[in-house]
């Protein structure tokens, strides 16, 4: 089953055709998040079925029934999570093209501070002590790392590659990188011992 979806961009209407919990190609997940930055919305017509949008509806009136928004007294609102209580709306975090949407969206990030390497000698290994011009050379390639790469944490939440990102990072103030973690190590491809 296809739905189209209506985007207007820049006054002209695009029409996409999608189809129900299938992944959208990479290019169209693409210009949505493109719009959705340059508009901090994004609306997709049809993406979800009339009896999904009639079953969400209800979910939210039954709470909204049962439980009230809590005001105290500001214009902030506090409402219930929604998928705590609503199946419909559960679904919603594993539905296509919802779902393939928001993890392009979403880009994996990690506490810079909650990095046990910031306090431990990963590039001069003790003895002996490093040079100015070892420790200028670390500082080059600090300044002229490319921030937009991830650091990547082995299955352990151990900095494997990454660390002149991560001195960037904490140099600069960030609170937060972008990060990738493997969810288990590959075999290795050859081991050595060492004497």
């Amino acid at each position: 089953m296809s739905t189209q979806i209506s985007v207007v961009c820049n006054q002209r209407e695009l029409v996409m055709t999608v189809r129900a919990h299938e992944v959208a190609s990479a290019e169209q997940i693409e210009d949505w998040v493109e719009q959705f930055h340059r508009r901090g919305y994004l609306f997709l017509e049809g993406v979800l079925p009339a009896e999904t949008v009639a079953t969400l509806r209800e979910d939210l009136n039954d709470v909204l029934r049962d439980e009230p928004p809590r005001t105290g007294g500001s214009q902030i609102q506090l409402h219930p999570r929604m998928f705590e209580t609503s199946a419909a709306n559960l679904s919603l975090s594993d539905m296509e093209p919802i779902v393939s949407f928001a993890e392009a969206l979403v880009e994996p990030t990690c506490d810079v501070e909650g990095f046990d390497e910031l306090d431990v000698d990963c590039w001069f290994r003790g003895d002996p002590a490093p040079t100015i011009r070892q420790v200028a050379g670390h500082c080059r390639r600090i300044n002229e790392v490319d921030t937009t790469l991830p650091v990547i944490i082995n299955a352990n939440g151990r900095l494997m590659d990454g660390g002149h990102r991560l001195a960037r990072a904490l140099l600069d103030g960030r609170k937060t990188i972008l990060a990738v973690q493997f969810e288990e190590m590959p075999e290795p491809d050859q081991i050595e011992e060492l004497a």
